[in-house]
């Protein structure tokens, strides 16, 4: 399956893009895109954020689909 992943903050600065393409074996989870996410973008690593699948955060078992709107969102802090 094909999956655009959009990024926002300090991974779309790094990326210099607003989003990625990823392309993963049928019935992949959130945990095995972001091994593939990792040895294709050196950024990911060791990077904290975290993946929302359609609007929602998700953790690394989520099933992920065709259809899926993915979004990586690193930490945010304030004052």
């Amino acid at each position: 399956m094909n999956l655009t992943v959009k990024l926002f903050g300090e991974l779309q600065e790094l990326c210099e893009n607003s989003s990625i393409q990823l392309q993963l074996p049928a019935h992949s989870c959130v945990g095995d895109l972001l091994l593939i996410a990792s040895s294709q973008y050196e950024i990911f690593n060791n990077r904290v954020f975290r993946v929302a699948v359609n609007c929602s955060y998700v953790d690394n078992s989520h099933s992920l689909g065709d259809s899926d709107e993915v979004a990586f969102i690193p930490a945010v802090c304030g004052g």
